[in-house]
């Protein structure tokens, strides 16, 4: 069961996250003037076992294929994941074969060199999760 709760008040529970996520997203889109801070502190889902904020619960309907260009899509007309993302989900991109063979031979001994590495990674998982790939970075026997 899934909360949705709007500036502080629950606005009702639902079956999945989906629904709760369209309930709050049909309330934002009947104000004429909304803070950011609301979208960040008074906007969330209760799930299960968790919290979910506006924004993840937004990246995960696009994911999903719910959001697409900031319009609302009923589940009957979903576009299957290859469509939306123009490939099938989980396939390999060349940009992270290439960004692996850049990472595995660099002195990871050295902080400025972890530092620069522990960026880059946590760039290719935001790019892993907001494209719907597996990004796989092996170092090179040479």
């Amino acid at each position: 069961m899934y909360k949705a709760m709007y500036q502080f008040k629950e606005l009702g529970t639902f079956e999945t996250l989906a629904e709760a996520f369209k309930t709050i997203y049909d309330a934002i889109k009947k104000e004429k003037v909304l803070l950011w801070q609301m979208l960040e502190t008074a906007i969330w889902i209760e799930a299960p076992c968790d919290v979910i904020s506006f924004y993840d619960a937004r990246d995960i309907m696009c994911k999903e294929g719910y959001l697409v260009d900031g319009k609302w899509v009923d589940k009957d007309e979903l576009i299957p994941a290859e469509s939306r993302y123009g490939h099938e989900p989980d396939k390999v991109k060349p940009l992270a074969q290439h960004l692996g063979e850049y990472l595995a031979p660099l002195d990871h001994s050295n902080s400025y060199i972890i530092g620069w590495c522990d960026l880059l990674k946590h760039a290719l998982d935001t790019y892993e999760s907001t494209e719907n790939v597996k990004i796989k970075i092996e170092k090179n026997a040479r």
